[in-house]
């Protein structure tokens, strides 16, 4: 049989058809990037609180509020900051959902009306790129997680001999909490995007359980809070102001994914309202709970152990190293498990399924939902994440300084929506690929939306080189990168808008 005939067998047969209620698959659609079913608009008020203290409770924000007190504030402003990027986030995912609610349609279609059909191809790889890497990095959490649940129940796994080198940048025991993490996290990917809200509600009773219990032991055993981890640095009154500044944006920068892309979870709301209260309320009180707890627990830990333990897992894993009695064994377990539900929630929500979603709109006659999140969970995971936590490097200073890419998007999108386009589309249009579309533009490309990309991150570009090869550059610039989320989301914005 001739190879080209083979290779055709094999595409016609993971080739995606038409779905059982008969819409259509083809170049530029799939059942996925269609509008949502009314049958399928599960999400209700209660699913989108769940989903957001989920994405908010994670170990990523925990240790940004104590971050942000090693670099100069205090722990009021360093709460102050959270909360204030928090609730920032929340205006940038209802201007960004909206479209999700109103056309019950997602991140890729704001691409494709934006930047052009050919275009959006671009825009979901970029975005998509920081998934992978950052899906890698989540089960690596994960699997520090299952780590804490295994040796809190087995003392032979506790005291598990690391048979590997140290130039692995993991010992044996988290590569098999590792392991175990992946066998829980792929088949949730299995799970229709619209039936996860029942999942997130679990979730969301074992995360707010976590946290606080993590508070109360570390109050109780501390008899106090400490000295709330004292800045570590004597700042002037302006450069305190600017490093407050940039603890907003790093709060923001994080939030970017789930933010800017709300509306792949938006189109599944049940009614126009079921998105409010989680978006408003429920995000931000979670992420500022959660750092201020974070600061809490760790100025205690400081206190009771001597050292500064920034990452939840980390002192879960430190405490059993030092007293491994009963009682630590159950409280690490249960916490353990609060946390390894929280990585899933996070990994889920903010990468792997929104991803998952993404990818589809580049080649919808072969990837869905699902199989877009199995293949970011794969090459996540191959990739060996546990070197981007271990042994950072050049690349993931670049990793860490992708927002300056991201960011500008923000103010693009919200401007073409609100300003531009008076929040109406032509849905039809999104699925048309030729110059019959309104959205096809000059060969499927907008132009003007490029050109206003670029012409707002090269003013963070001089910043991101220099802290890339280590070397220095006039302040200015500097400051201007530090600062690239509101630099990129508003200068846009304002642009359109005067």
């Amino acid at each position: 049989m001739p190879v080209q005939q083979i290779i055709h067998k094999i595409l016609d047969k993971v080739r995606i058809y038409d779905d059982v209620d008969g819409r259509p698959v083809n170049r530029w659609t799939n059942p996925d990037i269609l509008p949502v079913l009314p049958k399928n608009r599960t999400f209700t008020t209660k699913a989108y609180v769940s989903y957001w203290i989920s994405g908010a409770v994670c170990a990523s924000f925990w240790s940004m509020g104590s971050s942000a007190i090693a670099n100069g504030l205090t722990a009021g402003q360093a709460i102050g900051a959270m909360l204030v990027g928090g609730v920032i986030s929340a205006i940038i995912a209802w201007l960004c959902g909206r479209p999700g609610i109103k056309y019950h349609l997602g991140f890729p279609m704001m691409s494709r009306v934006t930047f052009g059909m050919f275009g959006s191809y671009f825009i979901v790889v970029l975005k998509c790129f920081t998934n992978f890497l950052y899906c890698g990095i989540q089960t690596y959490w994960g699997g520090l997680a299952v780590h804490v649940i295994l040796a809190a129940v087995f003392p032979s796994f506790h005291r598990m001999k690391n048979t590997l080198p140290a130039s692995a940048n993991i010992t044996t025991a988290d590569l098999t909490g590792t392991i175990i993490y992946i066998c829980f996290f792929v088949p949730l990917l299995l799970i229709k995007p619209y039936k996860l809200h029942k999942f997130f509600m679990f979730s969301f009773f074992g995360v707010i359980t976590t946290i606080l219990g993590m508070f109360i032991w570390a109050m109780a055993a501390n008899r106090g809070a400490g000295d709330l981890v004292a800045p570590a640095k004597k700042l002037s009154t302006g450069d305190r102001a600017f490093v407050f500044i940039q603890a907003i944006c790093t709060v923001c920068g994080s939030f970017t994914g789930s933010s800017i892309r709300h509306s792949d979870w938006s189109r599944y709301a049940k009614t126009p309202k079921s998105p409010l209260l989680g978006i408003w309320f429920a995000g931000p009180l979670a992420l500022t709970l959660t750092a201020m707890f974070g600061v809490f627990v760790t100025s205690a830990a400081r206190a009771m152990y001597g050292q500064i333990l920034w990452q939840p897992l980390s002192l879960l894993l430190y405490i059993q190293k030092t007293s491994y009695t009963p009682g630590v064994r159950a409280g690490t377990f249960f916490a353990g498990l609060g946390w390894f539900l929280s990585q899933l929630a996070v990994n889920i929500s903010l990468n792997s399924v929104a991803a998952g979603m993404d990818l589809t709109s580049v080649l919808p006659t072969y990837l869905s939902a699902k199989r877009g999140g199995l293949l970011l969970a794969f090459v996540g995971s191959v990739c060996c994440p546990w070197n981007f936590v271990n042994s950072p490097g050049t690349f993931v200073t670049v990793l860490s300084s992708f927002g300056l890419f991201v960011s500008p998007l923000i103010g693009i999108y919200m401007a073409d929506f609100w300003v531009v386009r008076g929040c109406n589309w032509r849905v039809p249009d999104l699925y048309i690929g030729d110059n019959r579309s309104v959205y096809w533009y000059t060969g499927g490309w907008h132009w003007r939306g490029f050109v206003g990309w670029l012409g707002i991150i090269w003013m963070s570009l001089p910043g991101f080189v220099t802290t890339v090869r280590g070397t220095k550059i006039a302040l200015a610039w500097t400051r201007i990168f530090q600062i690239t989320f509101f630099v990129g989301k508003y200068h846009y914005l304002l642009h359109q808008t005067t």
